[in-house]
C-alpha cells in the first residue's frame, strides 16, 4: 500500500497540496495508523471518499471502492460545470447584445446619418 502511494506521489507536481497530503498519509501509515485514519487526519479527503476506502478495506477490494468514489466525484464536477455553464450563458448573450449595440451606435448609425441622410 505504501509503495502504491509513493508511486502516486510522482504524478503530482512538487509543492502541490495533494502531494503534501499523500506524504503525510504515508508517514501516518508507517507509524501504524489505519489508512482511513491517516487520510482523515490530513483533512483533505471528504467523508464520502473515506467511507469508500474503509468499505474497500473491509471487502478486500480497495481498487473498486476508490474507483467508485472517483466516478462519483467526477459526476459531481460535471454537474457543477453544467450549472456554471447554464448560469453563464444568459450573461454571455447579454454581453454580446451590449457589444453589438455599442458597435451599431459607434459605426453604423453615424454612417447612415452622414452619408445619404438615411436616418
Amino acid at each position: 500500500m505504501i509503495q502504491a502511494l509513493e508511486n502516486s506521489i510522482l504524478q503530482f507536481p512538487l509543492g502541490s497540496k495533494i502531494r503534501h497530503t499523500l506524504i503525510q498519509s504515508i508517514a501516518s501509515i508507517e507509524d501504524g495508523k489505519n489508512i482511513t485514519k491517516a487520510f482523515a487526519a490530513t483533512n483533505f479527503f471528504d467523508s464520502f471518499f473515506l467511507m469508500h476506502v474503509e468499505y474497500g478495506l473491509e471487502m478486500g477490494n480497495i481498487l473498486s471502492a476508490v474507483r467508485a468514489a472517483y466516478t462519483k466525484e467526477l459526476q459531481k464536477i460535471e454537474k457543477r460545470q453544467t450549472y456554471f455553464i447554464s448560469l453563464c450563458e444568459p450573461y454571455m448573450i447579454i454581453c454580446v447584445g451590449i457589444y453589438l449595440a455599442i458597435m451599431m451606435y459607434l459605426t453604423i448609425i453615424p454612417l447612415m446619418t452622414s452619408f445619404g441622410g438615411i436616418l
